[in-house]
């Protein structure tokens, strides 16, 4: 399974990281995106991913951040002819207002010429696109956000998820944004293969404490915080000078493979 970055930076882009989120994940040909920040489609242009290769798109919640790119994304498979399926998963919260953006920019209906759903992530059971297989479990990130305008938007509900995902026999979880590490304690009973965590919302004594017991055997950070924006390696060098399994401190547009 191959993993890459298009994006690290967290809420703005910087000088040195150009993309915000977007991860894509690859075996045996099929792809599948973890959330989507600017820019996105370049980075499937410049390295010849065909778009009928790319099954599907987790939005784990709805800041622009991780899922702007999404209308972008969609006119770039209308116009290089995308045919197969593509199925998005986000909040329930995000799908009516997204189909109506869409419908908006002409991208519905006879102007998509492959079979598009936006489906609500579900809060129980597992569901699959592609060659991944993926649960979901809500976290608090927006937990305040949602508490701040109930009164004046309940619509606004607040739904942020990681993810856990199996493929090729390997368990993988994407953290998404978080109000804590923590918030993913129950992901964390059992052995992980790899881990993809934020570093924007980052508590080192917190991630001691979530993967101490099942310690991923690769953990790669990204969606950096502006003060761990350069050599994250370097300023966190005390918090894993004795951790015993690999970490990566991605960088936009670097792979690697497990």
């Amino acid at each position: 399974m191959n993993i890459t970055y298009f994006g690290t930076a967290s809420g703005i882009a910087t000088k040195h990281r150009p993309g915000q989120n977007a991860i894509l994940l690859e075996s045996g040909g099929r792809h599948l995106l973890l959330d989507g920040g600017e820019p996105l489609s370049i980075h499937l242009i410049q390295r010849d991913i065909p778009c009928d290769n790319i099954d599907g798109m987790i939005i784990s919640h709805m800041h622009s951040d991780h899922c702007g790119t999404l209308p972008q994304l969609l006119t770039t498979f209308l116009l290089r002819r995308k045919k197969t399926p593509f199925t998005v998963f986000l909040p329930a919260e995000g799908v009516e207002p997204f189909k109506t953006f869409l419908r908006a920019l002409y991208l519905f209906g006879p102007f998509i010429k492959f079979p598009l759903q936006l489906l609500p992530i579900p809060e129980t059971g597992e569901v699959s696109t592609g060659v991944f297989s993926m649960k979901f479990l809500r976290n608090n990130h927006l937990r305040d956000a949602a508490a701040l305008v109930r009164d004046i938007s309940p619509e606004n509900r607040g739904e942020s998820y990681s993810t856990e995902l199996t493929c090729e026999g390997k368990r993988i979880i994407y953290s998404g944004d978080v109000f804590s590490c923590l918030d993913m304690s129950s992901l964390f009973t059992r052995p992980v293969d790899l881990f993809l965590c934020e570093m924007a919302h980052f508590d080192p004594q917190e991630f001691n404490m979530l993967t101490a017991v099942n310690k991923p055997a690769v953990t790669a950070f990204s969606h950096f915080h502006p003060k761990l924006d350069v050599r994250p390696e370097l300023i966190l060098k005390d918090v894993f000078a004795d951790y015993p399994n690999r970490i990566i401190f991605a960088e936009d547009g670097c792979s690697f493979s497990i």
